[in-house]
C-alpha cells in the first residue's frame, strides 16, 4: 500500500514513531505508571474522602489490581509494563535489563507517578477543600496526606515496617517472575490480569501495618507532590520511614525473583522444542533490540 493510501493513524505512526527503543520504553513506563496513579489513587481518594461510604477496603484493593493489570496491557509488548522499580531492580539482577535501562525505566516509573498524581490532586481539589479527615488520618500531619499516601500507625515500629515492605514485594515479584517462566506455560495475553490478582493478594494479606509499600513508584511520586503541597513533613514523619520501606521493598524485589528461581525455577521441566517455538511470543515481553 502506498504511503499516500493509508489511513492517519499509521500515517502518523510513521512520521512520530520513536526509533530509539530505550526512549520508547522510557515512554511506555512513564505513560503506564502514570496511568496506574491515575486510576489507584483515585480509587483510594474516593476511599478516603467518602471515608468508606462508597469504596469499601475491599473494593479499593480488587481496583487496585485493576488499576495494575491494564496499563500493564497497554504497555507489555513496549517496556514489559515493568511499572514498578522494585520489579525493574529484581529484572536487572537476573539480567533482563541492563544498568542504563533500569536507570531510566525508574526515573520514568518515579516522574509517571508524580504527573498522575498532580492528574488526581486536580479532579478531587473541590472534595479535599471540603474533606474533614476522622480519626483514621494520621496525628500531627496535614489532613491531606493520607489521601494521597499511606502512613503507619504510630505503635508500628519502622521494623516492622522494613520487613512488611520486604515480604509484600518479595510475594508480589516471587509470582511475578513465575508467571513470566515460559516453562510454566502461563498464556502470554493473560499475565497482565495475573499480576493484577497478585496486587490485590497482596494489598489484602499486608496492608494494615504500612499501607502496602510494594511499589516504590506509587509512593515517591505521590510524596514528592504531597511535599510541595503541604510541606516536608511527609518526608520526616516516623523517622523517615518512608526510605526504610523504600529499601524494603527494593531489596524484597529482588529477594522475591532470586527466591524462585533457587527454590523452584530451576526445577520446572524443559518445554519440548515443538512447544518452545510455540512460546517465542513471551520474548516480546522485554524487548532488547539493538
Amino acid at each position: 500500500m502506498a504511503t499516500g493510501s493509508q489511513p492517519p493513524p499509521e500515517r502518523l505512526r510513521e512520521r512520530f514513531r520513536i526509533k530509539n527503543i530505550l526512549y520508547r520504553n522510557a515512554l511506555a513506563e512513564f505513560v503506564g505508571t502514570g496511568l496506574l496513579i491515575l486510576i489507584g489513587l483515585g480509587l483510594h481518594m474516593v476511599h478516603v474522602l467518602s471515608k468508606e461510604k462508597i469504596n469499601t477496603h475491599f473494593q479499593a484493593q480488587v481496583g487496585w489490581g485493576f488499576a495494575v493489570a491494564f496499563p500493564v496491557y497497554v504497555t507489555y509488548h513496549i517496556s514489559g509494563g515493568q511499572l514498578n522499580p522494585s520489579l525493574s531492580a529484581a529484572l536487572f539482577t537476573l539480567g533482563k535489563i541492563n544498568m542504563k535501562e533500569f536507570v531510566v525505566y525508574v526515573i520514568a516509573q518515579i516522574a509517571g507517578g508524580f504527573v498522575g498524581t498532580v492528574g488526581v490532586y486536580f479532579l478531587y481539589l473541590d472534595q479535599l477543600k471540603h474533606f474533614q479527615p476522622n480519626e483514621r488520618s494520621v496525628s500531627g500531619l496535614v489532613k491531606h496526606a493520607d489521601c494521597f499516601i499511606p502512613f503507619p500507625s504510630a505503635h508500628v515500629s519502622n521494623i516492622t515496617c522494613f520487613f512488611d515492605a520486604l515480604v509484600g514485594t518479595a510475594l508480589l515479584v516471587f509470582f511475578i517472575i513465575a508467571i513470566l517462566d515460559k516453562r510454566n506455560r502461563v498464556p502470554t495475553g493473560i499475565h497482565p490480569l495475573l499480576f493484577g490478582f497478585v496486587v490485590t493478594m497482596t494489598a489484602m494479606a499486608y496492608g494494615m501495618n504500612a499501607g502496602v509499600p510494594i511499589n516504590p513508584a506509587k509512593d515517591i511520586g505521590p510524596r514528592i507532590l504531597v511535599g510541595m503541597l503541604y510541606g516536608n513533613q511527609v518526608f520526616s514523619y516516623h523517622s523517615y520511614y518512608w526510605l526504610v520501606t523504600l529499601f524494603g521493598s527494593l531489596l524484597g524485589g529482588i529477594s522475591g525473583a532470586w527466591f524462585y528461581l533457587f527454590t523452584l525455577g530451576m526445577h520446572v521441566p524443559e518445554l519440548p522444542i515443538v512447544e518452545r517455538e510455540l512460546t517465542e511470543e513471551s520474548k516480546k515481553l522485554l524487548p532488547r533490540e539493538a
